[in-house]
C-alpha cells in the first residue's frame, strides 16, 4: 500500500475541486444538531465542507489538510468571515499551537477543542488509531470527538470509498481508538449510494466530566 502524498491530493483537487461534493454528510449533520457550538478542530477537512457547516452552526473552526490545494479552494470558498482558519499540516504529526501575537487570534491558543472531528479521514489503521488517540489529548474537559468514515465492511457489502482494506477501520478499531471515554454512539450506518448502499461507521465519544 502506497501513502498518498500531499502532491498526490494536490492533482486530485486540480483535477476535481469537489471531488466529495459540497454537501456536508447527513450523520455529521445530525450529531452537530446535539451538541453546543463552540471550538471545533477538523482533522483532514479537505475542501472545508465540514469546516464550513461548523461555521454555520455557530462553531469557531480549525481545518487542517495535507493538500495545500484543498486547502486554496477552502479558503477561496470562504465567506464566514474569521469563523475558520484553515492550515496545511499532516494529521500524523500536526500539534495545535496558536500565537495571539503572530496571528492576532487568541481563540484557539489553549490548544484545546470542544470538539474534535474526522469525516472520511482514511489513514493506515495504526496511524488512524494513533491520531484519534493523540487528539484526545486537545480536548476540553467536556470534549467530543466524532469520527465518520467508510467502514471495513464496505468492501463487502457496499460501493465507493477507499478500495484497501487497510485504511477502513472496523467497529473495533475505533473502540480502540476511543478508549477510556464515553462513547456515545457507536456503529455501523448504512445510506444510500445512486441504487447501491454504502456502509459507514461512526463513532461520537466524550471525554467523563
Amino acid at each position: 500500500m502506497a501513502e498518498r502524498t500531499s502532491a498526490d491530493w494536490d492533482a486530485r483537487y486540480s483535477e476535481t475541486p469537489a471531488p466529495w461534493g459540497g454537501t456536508p454528510a447527513a450523520a455529521v449533520v445530525e450529531r452537530l444538531s446535539t451538541m453546543e457550538p463552540g471550538t471545533a478542530l477538523d482533522l483532514g477537512c479537505g475542501d472545508g465542507r465540514h469546516a464550513r457547516l461548523l461555521a454555520q452552526m455557530g462553531w469557531d473552526v480549525v481545518g487542517v489538510d495535507l493538500s495545500p490545494e484543498a486547502i486554496r479552494i477552502a479558503a477561496e470558498h470562504e465567506s464566514l468571515g474569521p469563523k475558520i482558519v484553515y492550515t496545511v499540516g499532516n494529521v500524523c504529526n500536526w500539534v495545535p499551537v496558536y500565537d495571539a501575537q503572530v496571528t492576532g487570534d487568541d481563540r484557539f491558543t489553549s490548544g484545546k477543542f470542544d470538539l474534535i472531528l474526522g469525516a472520511y479521514l482514511h489513514l493506515p489503521m495504526h496511524q488512524l488509531r494513533d491520531v484519534l488517540k493523540r487528539s484526545q489529548a486537545w480536548l476540553q474537559p467536556h470534549g467530543a470527538l466524532l469520527y465518520l468514515g467508510h467502514a471495513a465492511e464496505n468492501l463487502r457489502h457496499g460501493i465507493g470509498g477507499p478500495q484497501d482494506s487497510a485504511l477502513l477501520p472496523t467497529v473495533a478499531d475505533l473502540a480502540s481508538a476511543s478508549a477510556g471515554m464515553r462513547v456515545i454512539r457507536l456503529e455501523h450506518m448504512v445510506r444510500p449510494a445512486g441504487r447501491s448502499q454504502a456502509v459507514d461507521v461512526l463513532l461520537h465519544a466524550e471525554n467523563w466530566d
